[in-house]
């Protein structure tokens, strides 16, 4: 999707248009709510310790990066 963007914007000069832009801000929002569905935050009721931050695994801190 990022390479398709590229090529869409320096096909137009450098600068999308407003639609343009929102069809691909749509994809990207849905794109971030699929990978929500699959990886989930941790659960925080069912922890013993009360200590630190309850682990999460390395694809779960990659969406909450983007």
């Amino acid at each position: 999707m990022r390479k398709e963007i590229n090529r869409v914007t320096n096909d137009a000069g450098g600068m999308l248009g407003v639609g343009e832009s929102e069809k691909y801000r749509q994809m990207y929002r849905a794109i971030l709510q699929n990978a929500e569905a699959e990886s989930p935050p941790p659960d925080e009721t069912n922890r013993k310790g009360k200590r630190g931050r309850a682990k999460r695994t390395k694809a779960r801190n990659l969406l909450e990066r983007l």
